[in-house]
C-alpha cells in the first residue's frame, strides 16, 4: 500500500490535469510555499506578508498551515515536496481506513477495499486535480476521526482521548475551517446515531459518555491549536467575512441530480461549470451498490451512526432545498456564516465506503448461503473480482476527472500568463525591485499575472488570494471608487477596479498597472510616496464619514483621517508642507524610517495596519494608529529621528503557552503504559 500511494502520488502530478497544474496550486499554494520557504532559508519567521492585499498577516492566517509539521516537506523545493506531501496524506487515509475497518468490524482485507476506494473517490481525486492540496490534507484524517469515534461508546480511556484530540488538531492546523467544521459535526451525529438502542437508559448512557470523550477530545484540541488559532480568530475579526445571510448559505449547494456522480466521475449537471468538483461525489456502481447493503445491518451500532451522519449530510449539503435549512441556518453554529455546503457531500461518499466495507466483511446469510449452493466461484475470487473492478473504475474515473478539471476549463484561461514575465523585467529595469526597500505595487488582472505571484517575484499587489481580506483594506478599495462586491466573491477584489485604468488610486503608491485601452503595462516611475510625514489631522470618529471624505477626493498629503485623538494632538490646518521620508529598510515583519520632521507631524505609511504593528522611536516605544482607514501612522516630535515600526502578531505568545501546555499533557497521557484491561479494551 506503501509503494501504491507512492505511484499514485506521482500520477496526480504528472501530465494533462496534473496536481502541479490544477488551478488552486497555481493560483495559491505555489506562491504561498514559494514564500514560506524562502522566508525560513533567510532565517526569517514570515509574521507578516507585503506582497498581497497592501499587506497582511502570515502565521495568523490558518490556511496558510505554519503550524502543520508536514507542510515543510515544502523545503525540499516544489515539485519534489509537493509529491511528499501527497504520498505522505494518501498514506495517512489509507491506514486511517484499516483501522477505522477493524473497528467496523471489516475484515482486513475489506479494511484495504475501503482505502482504496477512499482515495480513488472522485470527492478527493477531484480536489487534488484542481490543487486544492491542503483542503485534501484535511480530508485524509476523516478515517482517523471516525476511528476514534467509533469507540467513545467504549469505557473512557485517556490515550484514547488524547489520540482522538491530536487527529483533530491535525486536521484543524491541515488549513482549511470548513473540513474540521463538517467532519466535527459528522462525528457528533456519527455517535448519537450509533448510541441509540433500547432500552432508552442505556442508550442514554452511552451517548452521555461518547459525547463527553468527544468533548474533551473537542477541548483538548483547542488547546492543542491555540498558537494558530487565538491569532486566526483575531484576523477573522478584522477581516472582510461577510454577515450571514440565507443567500451566503445557499450558495454552490448541492443539486438533487448532483448525486449522480456518485456514479460517474463527472456527473449529469455542469450547472456550475468550472466549480463542479464541489458537487463530486464518486465511489462507483460497486460500492453504492454494496453501501446500501450494509446500511441495511441496522442492528449494528456503527451502522446506525453511519445512517444518521449520511442522513444529516444529505441536508447540509443541499441547503435551502428542504425544510431543515431553517433549523441549521438558526441553530447549527458555523452554517449560516459559511458557503459551498455541497461540501457537506464527502461525508455521503464516505458512509457509502464504510458500509461497503461491512457488507464484503460480513455478506447477508442468505445470500452467502445461495452462493455456495449455485456459484461454482469461491467467494474469495469474487472478492478479487470486486476489487479488480473496482481499482479499473476508480482508475478510469481518475482519467476522466484529470482530463476535466484542467486549469483552463476551471478557470476559463490559460495558465500561461503572457504578462508576468515582460511584468518583472520592466519593474527591474526601472530598478523598482531592490533588496530592502518597499516592493514595488502594481495592479493587473489576475490572468495576466496572478495576484499571489508577487510573494515570488518580489512585487506588491493591491489584490489578492486568499480566503480573508482586510476589512479596511477591502472597504478603501471599493468604496472609494464607488463599486459594491459581490457578496458571495470576496477572496479577491472585484474585477470593476480594472476598468477605472492602470491606476486607478492616486494614493496608493501604484508602479504599474495594466491599461484596458492599450492593452499594455504602464509602469511609472514616479509613484506617490510610501512613506511621508503630515503636520495636521483630522480626528473623525465615524468610520463611513471617513471613507465618503476619501472618495470625495480628501488629500491625505495635508491632512490625515484619524479615528481616535493622538496624545499630543495635532491641529487641523498647518502651514508646513507635507514631505515624504525616506525608508531606509524594507524587510517582512518591519521597516526603518528616516524622519526630519520640521514640527510635530505624523509619519504615515502607505501600508495596511493591523492591530499587531508597533513603533519605536530612536529606541523608545511610541503608538501605532490607523490612518485614512487603512494606512499605519506614527506620531513623531520635531527633529531628525530613526522610526522603526515592526509587526508583534498579538496572541501567538499566549497561544504558545497554551499549545505547549496541551501538547505536554497529551505526551504525558500518551507515555504512561496501559494496564492489560485497558490494553484490551
Amino acid at each position: 500500500m506503501v509503494a501504491a500511494t507512492g505511484c499514485f502520488a506521482v500520477y496526480l502530478c504528472q501530465g494533462i490535469g496534473s496536481v502541479l497544474q490544477g488551478s488552486d496550486y497555481l493560483l495559491m499554494w505555489k506562491p504561498i510555499w514559494y514564500f514560506l520557504r524562502h522566508a525560513l532559508l533567510e532565517g526569517t519567521v514570515p509574521l507578516w506578508n507585503p506582497y498581497i492585499d497592501l499587506g497582511r498577516p502570515f502565521l495568523a492566517d490558518v490556511q496558510n498551515a505554519i503550524f502543520y509539521p508536514p507542510v515543510y516537506l515544502v523545503l525540499l523545493g516544489q515539485p519534489m515536496g509537493v509529491i511528499a506531501l501527497i504520498w505522505l496524506h494518501l498514506g495517512i487515509a489509507v491506514f486511517g481506513m484499516r483501522r477505522l475497518g477493524e473497528v467496523l468490524g471489516a475484515t482486513r482485507g475489506a479494511s484495504y477495499f475501503m482505502g482504496l476506494c477512499f482515495v480513488g473517490s472522485g470527492a478527493l481525486t477531484s480536489r487534488w486535480v484542481n490543487g486544492q492540496i491542503p483542503y485534501c490534507w484535511g480530508l485524509c484524517y476523516v478515517p482517523w476521526l471516525f476511528y476514534f469515534a467509533a469507540q467513545t461508546n467504549r469505557p473512557w480511556n485517556w490515550r484514547r482521548v488524547a489520540g482522538h484530540a491530536l487527529a483533530l488538531a491535525l486536521q484543524f492546523l491541515c488549513g482549511n475551517p470548513q473540513v474540521f467544521w463538517f467532519s466535527a459535526i459528522g462525528q457528533g451525529i456519527f455517535i448519537f446515531g450509533q448510541s441509540v438502542k433500547l432500552p432508552i437508559r442505556e442508550a442514554m448512557a452511552d451517548l452521555r459518555r461518547g459525547w463527553l470523550q468527544f468533548g474533551v477530545a473537542m477541548v483538548w484540541c483547542v488547546g492543542l491549536v491555540s498558537a494558530e488559532l487565538l491569532p486566526f480568530m483575531e484576523l477573522v475579526k478584522e477581516g472582510n467575512r461577510n454577515a450571514p445571510s440565507r443567500a451566503y448559505a445557499s450558495f454552490m449547494k448541492l443539486e438533487w441530480m448532483n448525486f449522480g456522480s456518485l456514479f460517474s466521475p463527472i456527473g449529469i449537471s455542469n450547472r456550475f461549470a468550472g466549480q463542479y468538483w464541489e458537487m463530486n461525489l464518486f465511489v462507483g456502481v460497486i460500492v453504492v451498490v454494496l453501501g446500501i447493503c450494509g446500511l441495511r445491518r441496522i442492528r449494528e451500532s456503527a451502522v446506525r451512526g453511519l445512517l444518521a451522519m449520511l442522513a444529516v449530510s444529505v441536508l447540509l449539503a443541499v441547503g435551502n432545498s428542504t425544510p431543515a435549512f431553517e433549523i441549521f441556518y438558526r441553530w447549527l453554529p458555523g452554517f449560516a456564516s459559511l458557503r459551498i455546503h455541497a461540501r457537506e457531500g464527502f461525508l455521503i461518499s464516505f458512509a457509502l465506503i464504510c458500509a461497503a466495507g461491512i457488507s464484503l466483511s460480513r455478506p447477508h446469510p442468505r445470500l452467502l448461503a445461495w452462493w455456495k449452493r449455485n456459484g461454482s466461484t469461491p467467494v474469495h475470487y469474487l472478492f478479487a473480482a470486486l476489487v479488480l473492478l473496482q481499482t479499473l473504475d476508480l482508475w478510469r474515473a481518475t482519467m476522466k476527472i484529470k482530463g476535466t478539471y484542467t486549469f483552463g476549463v476551471t478557470m476559463h484561461y490559460s495558465p500561461d500568463f503572457a504578462y508576468q514575465r515582460p511584468l518583472v523585467e520592466q519593474l527591474q529595469a526601472t530598478g523598482l525591485i531592490e533588496p530592502f526597500q518597499p516592493p514595488p505595487r502594481v495592479c493587473l488582472p489576475a490572468n495576466f499575472a496572478p495576484a499571489n505571484n508577487g510573494m515570488m517575484y518580489r512585487y506588491s499587489n493591491l489584490d489578492g488570494n486568499f480566503s480573508l481580506f482586510l476589512q479596511r483594506d477591502w472597504d478603501f478599495l471599493h468604496r472609494s471608487l464607488g463599486l459594491k462586491p459581490s457578496q458571495f466573491l470576496n477572496t479577491g477584489i472585484s474585477t470593476q477596479v480594472y476598468d477605472h485604468g492602470p491606476f486607478p488610486y492616486p494614493d496608493l503608491a501604484i508602479s504599474a498597472g495594466y491599461d484596458p485601452a492599450t492593452e499594455k503595462i504602464v509602469v511609472t516611475t514616479n509613484p506617490s510616496p510610501r512613506a511621508f510625514l503630515v503636520y495636521s489631522a483630522e480626528v473623525v470618529s465615524n468610520y463611513d464619514t471617513i471613507m465618503a471624505q476619501l472618495a470625495g477626493g480628501h488629500n491625505i498629503h495635508e491632512s490625515a483621517l484619524l479615528e481616535k485623538p493622538l496624545l499630543n494632538p495635532l491641529p487641523q490646518h498647518s502651514n508646513q508642507t507635507a514631505a515624504t521620508a525616506p525608508i531606509r529598510r524594507f524587510e517582512l515583519n518591519s521597516l526603518l524610517v528616516d524622519v526630519d520632521a520640521k514640527a510635530d507631524a505624523l509619519l504615515v505609511l502607505a501600508e495596511a495596519w493591523y492591530p499587531g504593528w508597533r513603533a519605536e522611536i530612536d529606541g523608545r516605544v511610541c503608538d501605532c494608529v490607523p490612518a485614512n482607514i487603512w494606512m499605519r501612522a506614527v506620531p513623531v516630535p520635531a527633529g531628525r529621528h530613526e522610526v522603526r515600526v515592526y509587526f508583534h502578531q498579538d496572541y501567538l505568545l499566549p497561544g504558545l503557552v497554551i499549545s505547549g501546555i496541551s501538547l505536554g499533557l497529551l505526551l504525558v497521557v500518551v507515555s504512561i503504559p496501559l494496564s492489560k484491561k485497558s490494553a484490551k479494551l
